[in-house]
């Protein structure tokens, strides 16, 4: 079976000794087209990308990517035209895409058919925010038959018990939830979060990448520092498409300071 991307993409950036950089955009924001040209942008300077899919009644999306959402739908987007855009997509990258949205849409669209269209579009992780280990059973096996990695969020109050068993099954990268509650950028990073990051460190190899909150290199460094391999950024990259009149231009400058303070890792150790 051919090498997951997610794997790869790990592997160069340890043997470079740098953080990854995953950024996040939702599909068919601002418009169908121009998601497909902003998720260009993204890729000169990420190191994987995460594709949301809208879904009318998301969970752990706050107030920013919700609004993107809400665009999106009132688009038109669907499942199908997300698959089109990624294979367009696939045409001129080949960085790791990981397909972020909630059960129902994997369910209503056929969970082996949307995980087999995944690997032949070239999707290399899926991540289900409301799909527990528990009842992820199939998926797993399915994820597994087609070369998809399942990526398992972990938040802070996950206990020692669940954390452990949930590393024996995690694959591609563990996402930890660096906040109580909902996605969007925040200021300060919690103690209780670094915390986290050692935890898992000492008791798994699989990379780990921090999200929710972030939304500066400072940021970037902090985690990377006390660490982590890499960091989840997408509120503040959609707060900029939705502030900025010439946010193509914002996103490429934004994107080279978060780029280079996973660089700055090499400094810190």
């Amino acid at each position: 079976m051919k090498e997951n991307r997610i794997d790869k993409k790990f592997k160069e950036l340890k043997e470079n000794n740098e953080g990854a950089l995953i950024t996040y955009f939702t599909l068919g924001f601002p418009s169908i087209e121009e998601s497909k040209r902003i998720i260009e942008i993204l890729s000169e300077n990420s190191d994987l990308i995460e594709l949301g899919i809208p879904f009318s009644d998301p969970i752990a999306d706050g107030p920013t990517i919700q609004k993107a959402i809400d665009i999106a739908l009132k688009n038109k987007i669907n499942t199908d035209m997300c698959f089109n855009l990624v294979s367009e997509l696939r045409k001129k990258t080949d960085i790791p895409f990981i397909f972020m949205t909630y059960y129902n849409i994997v369910l209503q669209y056929g969970v082996e058919k949307f995980i087999k269209r995944c690997e032949d579009v070239g999707i290399d992780g899926i991540l289900i925010v409301d799909l527990p280990l528990e009842e992820a059973g199939d998926v797993l096996k399915l994820c597994e038959k087609h070369n998809v990695h399942f990526i398992f969020l972990v938040a802070l109050n996950t206990y020692r018990e669940r954390l452990l068993k949930i590393l024996q099954h995690a694959k591609g990268f563990l996402y930890l939830i660096a906040f109580y509650g909902v996605t969007g950028a925040r200021e300060k990073i919690e103690e209780e979060t670094l915390n986290k990051i050692r935890f898992i460190k000492k008791h798994s190899n699989i990379p780990l990448a921090v999200g929710f909150g972030v939304s500066k290199p400072e940021h970037v460094v902090k985690y990377l520092s006390s660490g982590a391999d890499g960091v989840v950024i997408g509120s503040k990259l959609i707060d900029i498409v939705m502030k900025e009149k010439n946010y193509k231009k914002r996103l490429r400058e934004f994107l080279m300071e978060l780029k280079d303070a996973t660089v700055l890792k090499k400094v810190i150790f």
